[in-house]
């Protein structure tokens, strides 16, 4: 399922990436009318009342990162595709399984790496990755999204 975020919908367009969903995003200097456009084909998450009006559109009442989460996976019926299907949460580009890319820091440990297909970010399971995990799992508890294993989640 694609999707589409307003721009008060940042950090969800990031975590609905990372969770596997294809996710654009647009900005705040984007026109009502380029959003509805730019949108045909996807389902529109917003905050805005008008905007909210169209067909496929959903509006998001929650104000927390956990709360419309699970407005949106309840809402659209969602099933993830984490940690398998995860996409970069800056661009929305595929990530693919890469060897130690040079940026990486020696300090880091990780033997499993990932780069964005699209923007070129490398990836790896670190620190953040308990934050993450925790949140899926409480919304796996909460809405049927599959339990994590291992996805990358930092950035260089």
């Amino acid at each position: 399922m694609k999707l589409a975020c307003d721009a008060m919908l940042g950090k969800l367009a990031r975590w609905l990436r990372i969770l596997g969903f294809d996710t654009i995003l647009f900005d705040s200097k984007t026109p009502d009318a380029m959003v509805t456009k730019k949108s045909k084909g996807r389902i529109l998450l917003t905050r805005d009342k008008r905007l909210a009006r169209q067909p496929k559109a959903v509006y998001v009442l929650s104000h927390d990162i956990e709360g419309q989460l699970q407005e949106v996976f309840g809402a659209l019926k969602l099933k993830s595709g984490f940690p398998r299907g995860t996409r970069c949460p800056l661009c929305n580009g595929k990530l693919t399984r890469t060897a130690r890319p040079i940026s990486i820091p020696e300090r880091v440990r990780s033997c499993l790496f990932w780069r964005c297909q699209k923007c070129g970010h490398a990836y790896w399971r670190g620190s953040h990755w308990v934050k993450i995990t925790r949140t899926a799992e409480q919304l796996h508890a909460k809405k049927g999204i599959p339990k994590c294993t291992a996805t990358p989640i930092q950035q260089v």
